[in-house]
């Protein structure tokens, strides 16, 4: 009987994971006030396992984070024609402070002779500014660009000391050209 329960909610997490069959309706319409008991001194309610089972959504993350995730074109002088600039680079970088400052990778910034002449960043509301390159570290992979502007809306970060294995993380970016994207594991 108790193996029997167990590979129903086995069952449940798979099918529930996909957003397709109801766990009451597995488990015979339980409520939380009858707990299912999986073994000795296990106990869980139906509520926190429909919790553990439902799809994950992360449409809410997405939405708070956007605002904050830029996309960033660089452009270095021709070296033939020195009036005339070519873009070398893009990528994405995130506002850190409502006073315009922005982190992304080094290597955006990098072209096969230093740094991009013309770093541009392009901001979620369709607005683009130039932006001057405050510091770099290729070691960390990291760079810090300002740009003239104010009331920008900052991430807001949290501690990685938080984290355990197995939580879900969220990348949100502009990799390639390619505008607002997320991705999830």
């Amino acid at each position: 009987r108790r193996m029997r329960k167990l590979l129903l909610i086995a069952a449940a997490c798979l099918v529930g994971t996909l957003g397709a069959l109801q766990l009451d309706r597995v488990l015979g319409n339980r409520t939380n006030a009858s707990p299912l008991v999986l073994g000795p001194g296990t106990t869980v309610r139906t509520a926190s396992l429909e919790a553990a089972v439902a799809p994950a959504d992360f449409r809410g993350a997405a939405k708070k984070i956007m605002p904050s995730v830029v996309s960033i074109d660089t452009l270095a002088r021709d070296a033939w024609f020195g009036e005339s600039f070519q873009p070398v680079g893009q990528g994405s970088g995130v506002v850190v402070s409502a006073s315009g400052y922005v982190v992304t990778n080094n290597h955006v910034l990098q072209t096969g002779r230093g740094i991009a002449d013309i770093v541009r960043v392009h901001f979620s509301d369709g607005k683009t500014r130039e932006a001057k390159v405050i510091g770099t570290d290729p070691r960390s992979d990291l760079a810090v660009l300002k740009v003239d502007a104010t009331n920008l809306v900052p991430a807001e970060f949290g501690s990685s000391a938080a984290l355990q294995i197995g939580e879900w993380v969220i990348a949100a970016g502009n990799p390639l050209g390619y505008e607002n994207t997320v991705s999830v594991g």
